[in-house]
This record gives C-alpha cells, structure tokens and sequence, in this order.
C-alpha cells in the first residue's frame, strides 16, 4: 500500500519541504514545473478508497467557492500510485502568531472517537494564562477577513468544521486565508454524519459538535468565537481535562472576556460572549458578524495593503482538449482519474465535446421509456448525484445512490466498495443534476464492460414527468 510518507515528487512536482501532516494527509511544499510556481502539494497517507474520496471530496469543497479569505485550489490528480492535488502555497503565521505577536498553543487532534474518550480523560489540554496583550487593529482588520471568507463558504452551503488558529494563515501582507477543508461538510447533509466520532477539535467544538448533534453555520461560528476569546482573553474559554471541557461546553457558557480583563473592548467582548452561546439559534449568522464588525470598526493603520490573490490564467482550449482526449484514453485503459478545469465564468472551459461524444455512445431516453424498462425488470437505475442533491428531493423509486466520486469503486467487481446491484447483465439507467454528467457517468460503466447503458438525463425530467419519488 502507498503511503504519502514515501511520496518523492513527480517528474512535473519536485518536492521541496513538508510543511505538515494530519490524520489523512501530507503537506509539502513543492514546484510547479509547468506553471513555473511554488505550490502546497497535499497527497494521502494510504491509498484506500475511502481515503481517495475524502480526498476529493475536500477538493471538490471549493471549486465553485472563489475568496480571497479561502485558499485556492488548483489540480487535483494521480500518477497511477498517488493521489493529490495542489493548491495555493500561503506564505504566513497562524491567527493567534498574528494578532497576539507570536503567542499559539499546541495542536490537539481533530477527530475522536468515542472509544478513544476513555484514554484520553486525564490528558490536560493545553492552556494559557498570558494577560491580555493583542494588536486590536490586527485583530479587528483579521476578524473581519475571517467573518468574510467563512460566510462565503456557508453561502455555497458548506461547513469547514475545523476552524481553529492553525487553520488561519495571514501573510505578511495582511490577507487572512483560511486552510485546511479536510473535514468539510455539506450543509444539508449534516443530519447523515456518523455517530461514532467526534469530528472537530476539542477544544473548539461547538456544544453540537461535542453532542454529535447536527452541525450548521452556527457550529463554524462558534468555533471562531472560541478562537477571539483566545486572543482577547489569551486563554482558552474553559481548563480541565479533555472530558472536564467536553461536559462544560455543553452546559455553561464562559465568563465574558471583560470580566477577565477590563482593557478588552466592549464590542469585541459582546461579539465574543454572543459567538459562544449555548443554543445555536442564539448565535449570530455571518451577515450579522459582519455587519457588527463594520459598524464598530475603529480607524486603524493596517500592517501593510490587503491584497486579492490574482486570478490564474485558463490553460488555451486546444491544450485542454487535448489534456482531456489523453485522459479519456486513460480510463479507457481501465484507470480513474479526475480533472478539475478551472477559470472564470465565459472563459471557454465547458467539456461539451466531451459531453456529445458520450451522448453518442449512451442512448438519451425519456421519462416513459424509463418506466416501462423499470417495470419489464432486470434494469438498475442509478444516481449519482451528490448525497445533500438526494437529501433535499429525493430519487427515483427503487434506485441505487453512488455518488459520482465513488462510481469506478462501486462499480468495478473486483473492489471491495462494489455493489452488487450493478451486474453486467442488466440494463443501467443513468440520471443526475443534469444530462451532461449522466452521460459521461453512462460512458464510464461502458468503459467498465456495462453493455446496456442509458441516460435518463436530469432529475428534474423524471420529477417533472410525476415518476414515483423515494424520499
């Protein structure tokens, strides 16, 4: 089995340090030959499918999310052993480096499970009792950032779940980037999350996290408020040991930060102690953070100019088409891959070539002609739309959800993820979102050996067409 430990580069990254590790992955700081750049280089630590798609999972999180306050990320890839993807090198120190001139704790670990509680009690967490010493131009200017990055991200319906200092990088600059979507979550999806582990990180979970109750918006802020109790109080909200902490946050809320120190603004307090109340609804959204740190914010000199990351240049069509052609042939040969084609809006990126070349290979059929193959039998119909798309509409009756991701694992025979629905001597039907992706996902069951394929188009069709609907 492959490890990200042992990874060495490629002929096209050249690895030049690692910058860190986690429970998943692989960091390193690598260079581009091709883009001529410094790159954050992230790759796994085993090559087991459930890895692969977490994997893809975190990046897929922010390809259609664009902030100067979250990290860009550029190409995600294999070379046959490895999986990783790249992303923008960030050059900076952490949140708490920034605002309290170099005073951080420790790291704690992110996800635990309910078994690991028991060893774990004793463990004394990390706290600091440092007075009261902060940059409040540093902090206001940083908070602001944050509260930015982090409702975009909730905009586009997703959850960080991990927000704690080491997460937050600000440049020399002045940018705050926020780091680190390994625990990313859709929204909608939430009430799906397992119930044996506590995702997060101790000391900065929310009352809902800590109960394993569904987490929303709410459960970010709460994080960043325990992040500005830190740096305006220089300790965290509450001492003990791990368990002592994980009690305490689901019954009481913490002193406010001035009844620590009075030095400590007013306003900056009152958005602390309202970030960290008990109930989620309590808290405040991240229009409201915003416009409470725009109102009460002082005339300070920043550090230095804020500046937006510039925009990446899309590679010229015929050279994508061309990347896109060999990639085809790759799967063909019987390999996954995945290519992320980036750039803004009108830009020349669509894959509709790619698209009316699987059209002609995946019969388009209709609503009625769908259901009269269901009712013949010996047909499956499968969706692969995303898990939060089936949660909030529903999918057709009686069909098998594999998200996209996971179609080459579920599919193939000889993985331990397949699903034994899906036999070769069947007739498949494919559906998503939208005709487009069905068809590419009919084409790669083709590619697999699936003779009879069909593309049923989007949900929407069958929805539309009063299909029995399996909520």
């Amino acid at each position: 089995m492959t490890s990200g430990e042992d990874f060495l580069g490629t002929e096209r990254f050249k690895l030049r340090r690692r910058l860190g590790m986690g429970g998943m992955g692989v960091v390193y700081e690598a260079y581009d030959l091709k883009r001529d750049k410094a790159v954050a280089l992230k790759t796994l630590i085993n090559a087991e499918p459930s890895y692969i798609y977490r994997l893809k999972t975190e990046f897929r999180s922010l390809t259609d999310v664009a902030h100067p306050n979250l990290v860009s990320l550029y190409e995600l890839m294999s070379d046959g052993r490895y999986w990783f993807f790249t992303m923008e090198l960030v050059d900076g120190v952490n949140f708490l480096d920034y605002v309290r001139d170099g005073e951080s704790i420790g790291a704690e670990p992110t996800v635990l499970s309910l078994e690991e509680l028991d060893t774990l009690e004793t463990l004394p967490l990390p706290i600091t009792s440092r007075a009261p010493s902060f940059n409040e131009g540093r902090l206001r200017i940083a908070l602001k950032q944050l509260a930015q990055g982090l409702n975009a991200l909730h905009e586009n319906g997703k959850l960080h779940r991990d927000i704690k200092p080491t997460n937050i990088l600000v440049t020399p600059e002045g940018r705050l980037v926020i780091l680190d979507f390994g625990l990313v979550a859709d929204i909608a999806q939430q009430k799906l999350e397992p119930s044996l582990a506590i995702v997060g990180t101790p000391s900065y979970m929310s009352p809902e996290q800590v109960a394993q109750r569904p987490t929303s918006a709410a459960s970010d802020w709460y994080n960043a408020g325990v992040m500005l109790y830190e740096a305006l109080t220089g300790r965290l909200p509450f001492d003990g040991n791990l368990v002592d902490i994980l009690v305490k946050k689901q019954s009481v809320e913490p002193p406010p930060p001035r009844e620590i120190s009075l030095e400590i603004p007013e306003d900056l307090s009152r958005l602390c102690q309202d970030l960290l109340r008990l109930r989620p609804e309590s808290r405040p959204t991240g229009g409201e953070v915003i416009r409470r740190l725009e109102g009460e914010m002082k005339t300070v000199e920043p550090s230095a100019e804020i500046h937006e990351p510039a925009d990446e240049q899309l590679f010229g069509r015929e050279e994508q088409l061309r990347v896109l052609e060999d990639a085809f042939l790759t799967v063909k040969k019987g390999m996954a891959l995945t290519l992320y084609i980036y750039g803004t809006s009108g830009m020349g990126k669509s894959v509709k070539d790619l698209v009316e070349a699987a059209n002609a290979v995946v019969p388009r059929i209709t609503p009625a002609q769908a259901q009269q193959m269901i009712a013949a039998g010996n047909t499956v119909v499968v969706d692969v739309r995303d898990a939060a798309e089936v949660e909030s509409s529903g999918k057709v009756a009686g069909a098998v959800h594999i998200p996209r991701g996971m179609l080459e694992f579920r599919a193939d025979p000889e993985s331990p993820y397949y699903d034994q629905t899906l036999t070769k001597d069947k007739a498949v039907i494919v559906y998503c979102a939208a005709g487009g992706r069905a068809a590419l996902s009919g084409q790669a069951l083709k590619d697999m050996g699936y003779g009879e394929v069909y593309n049923l188009g989007g949900f929407g069709d069958w929805a539309e067409s009063g299909g029995a609907i399996d909520k």
